[in-house]
């Protein structure tokens, strides 16, 4: 969300990172359902991925 305010404000820097997940021009409402879809799936991934880990090493308990 802040990176698509950032390009509505056109500095630069945000510009680069929103186009390296969609094509659509980086101040649209089109970016930031994209931005947002992507937010989710890269959250729910690193969430599964540390889950997994946490569990799988759940034996290793500190007293």
């Amino acid at each position: 969300m802040l990176c698509w305010i950032g390009a509505a404000f056109q500095i630069t820097l945000v510009h680069s990172y929103i186009s390296l997940f969609t094509t659509q021009p980086v101040a649209s409402v089109g970016a930031l359902g994209v931005g947002l879809l992507w937010s989710l799936v890269f959250g729910a991934g690193a969430g599964a991925i540390t889950a997994g880990l946490y569990n799988l090493f759940g034996f290793v308990e500190r007293r």
